[in-house]
């Protein structure tokens, strides 16, 4: 992993535990989580640090700027706390003399004065030399000469593209835009053009495909994150050689078995797996120090107490009931961060699932006299021991009315549960969905030729359907429906090579509708949360008012279709009370004349 050791790391201890100390160190407020890219790294963020791909492009290309005489810019693009800086830092300590050779600017967000705003600072001063009508005279020295790294969030870059300043910098304008790095429908492409480079975290998704996998998905990045923190190395491993030093101590916590559950690959999966579904699900933004952040926050309870005497107390501050049952840790400031991330992580509670077999699991636990037997039947006791000794010395005394012990059993069943009780944590709707998103990006059409037809019966069944007519209207006692013909286009981008696929792709599929046959049609982008909401549809959920308003692309789609319907005047009447059927039309024809009569 990494060529250092820790021969000379300074070990300190916090309320008495030196893991605590290296632990707190993933918050996003520890000052060692605040990357300054003109400093070098620390021996702790250069270990922690995970390579990715376009830290091998970036490099690259400011070893080749580097050896070249002349005036370049590297726009380094992508949103707020993907690793910029970081990249930064990196480049400076791993290879200082090619920093060195360049002027870099770290945040674009910041001015040089406080009658400045950022915009001004980029418009005046960083980008002067690529201006239109620049002139190579108006360096003032040598050194001002030097090729330029600029780090910007997408959402500045725009607010320049925007400004009064544009009018003189076209050619840039002209380089930004045709690399498409705002465009959502196109996977966007690192670019050189002239003197300008720009390479963009847009598209990089911190997950791959593996369908080979139960889950379709994968993560090495994440994996690597993880690993870094778990690995049982005490040569170079802080954290690894903090807990041995804690147990060599005798210190017991909480923390010290949390630590314990996630070193378990399989816990490792799991946490993993949710976390690309919170991805795909709600788009959300995610840096390293965000999942760092996450990490301290399901392994270190928000309160550290002396003694773990009190078992209700103790489970409370256990990993599934931290990762589940978050209470709102300290808000930190800023960027999206992993506070949100654990109160999204409460709705993919297992306690919330609801069949057959668990409820008869929960009834079974609360009206036993053979707890540890039940358990035996569901769970992997020997993987969560200090539950199979708290009920062999307890026995029926042990209290689970408050439903406490119970939730945290559920929770635990997730990770060690045996597979009566397991498999019903498996997402298929999300397997289905990733299935459908792999092969839509390497362009295997009748490998999601299904989505078209559950897209179908969503839309019918969305607004109401009779006889292949669609509910156009609801009034107090009747529906109007209308004949509805859909014709499924694939979508016609170029999609990408199979054998290249890796973790720059796109998180939505659009398909194409039409009422016409020998039409494009409109547009359907379906995400995760849409698909989501489209099985729900499929599977007769009665969405309230509010629910639907969430809906609303959904609504326009299906409304253009309506509206679009050319091959029929029919409408077909019904009555609530009495289901007495009508037929209305309009006789274009013979007698161009309106027909209502009863079906």
């Amino acid at each position: 992993m990494t060529n250092q050791s820790l021969e000379n790391y300074n070990f300190k201890q916090k309320k008495g535990s030196f893991l605590l100390n290296e632990l707190s160190k993933l918050q996003i407020k520890n000052e060692e989580s605040i990357i300054d890219h003109t400093e070098k790294l620390s021996y702790l963020s250069n270990y922690i640090h995970v390579k990715r791909d376009i830290e091998t492009i970036f490099f690259e290309k400011v070893k080749e700027i580097s050896e070249k005489d002349s005036n370049h810019l590297i726009l380094l693009c992508g949103n707020v706390g993907d690793g910029k800086s970081h990249l930064l830092s990196r480049l400076k300590t791993k290879n200082p003399e090619l920093y060195d050779k360049f002027k870099v600017f770290g945040d674009a967000s910041e001015s040089y004065s406080p009658k400045k705003t950022n915009i001004d600072t980029l418009g005046v001063n960083i980008l002067k030399p690529f201006k239109d009508n620049f002139n190579e005279n108006e360096y003032s020295s040598d050194s001002e000469r030097k090729p330029i790294i600029l780090a910007i969030n997408l959402g500045v870059l725009t607010d320049f593209l925007e400004s009064e300043y544009i009018g003189e910098y076209t050619n840039l304008k002209q380089v930004i835009e045709s690399s498409k790095i705002f465009d959502k429908d196109v996977i966007s492409s690192d670019i050189d053009c002239g003197n300008i480079s720009i390479i963009t975290f847009t598209d990089y998704n911190l997950f791959e495909f593996d369908i080979t996998s139960p889950n379709r998905v994968k993560s090495e990045f994440i994996s690597q994150l993880f690993s870094k923190i778990t690995c049982p190395n005490e040569k170079i491993n802080p954290f690894y050689k903090a807990y041995r030093m804690d147990k060599e101590n005798n210190y017991t916590n909480s923390f010290i078995y949390n630590y314990e559950l996630i070193c378990d690959s399989n816990v490792q999966n799991i946490l993993i797996n949710y976390l690309i579904k919170l991805i795909l699900k709600y788009k959300k933004l995610i840096s390293t120090r965000i999942i760092l952040h996450f990490i301290y926050n399901i392994l270190v309870p928000s309160e550290i107490k002396s003694n773990n005497d009190n078992f209700k107390e103790y489970i409370q501050d256990l990993l599934p009931n931290l990762l589940f049952g978050a209470n709102n840790h300290e808000k930190t400031n800023g960027e999206n961060n992993s506070d949100d991330i654990r109160n999204l992580f409460n709705q993919f509670d297992p306690t919330l699932i609801h069949n057959n077999d668990l409820d008869d699991f929960i009834i079974k636990l609360n009206n036993t006299h053979d707890i540890k037997g039940v358990l035996e039947k569901y769970i992997n006791l020997s993987k969560i021991p200090f539950i199979e000794t708290y009920i062999e010395n307890n026995g029926n005394k042990i209290d689970i009315s408050d439903g406490t012990f119970i939730r945290t059993l559920i929770r635990f069943s997730l990770f060690f549960g045996k597979i009566n009780i397991k498999r019903h944590f498996d997402d298929e709707t999300f397997i289905r969905f990733v299935e459908y998103l792999y092969n839509y990006n390497i362009k295997e059409n009748d490998g999601y030729k299904d989505l078209f037809e559950e897209v179908r019966n969503a839309i019918f069944k969305f607004y109401g359907e009779y006889n292949g007519n669609i509910c156009i209207e609801k009034l107090t006692n009747y529906s109007i429906y209308k004949k509805l013909k859909l014709f499924k286009r694939y979508d016609p981008w170029e999609g990408i090579d199979k054998k290249k696929i890796s973790n720059r792709f796109k998180l939505q599929i659009k398909i194409f509708y039409s009422p016409v046959k020998s039409e494009k049609g409109f547009s359907l982008s379906i995400d995760y949360l849409l698909y989501e909401n489209l099985v729900k549809i499929n599977n007769g959920y009665k969405f309230n008012h509010a629910e639907k308003d969430n809906l609303i692309m959904l609504r326009k789609f299906i409304d253009d279709l309506i509206l679009n319907e050319k091959d029929s005047d029919e409408l077909i009447i019904i009555h609530h009370h009495s289901n007495k059927k009508f037929r209305f039309d309009y006789d274009t024809y013979e007698n161009e004349s309106f027909n209502f009569e009863r079906v």
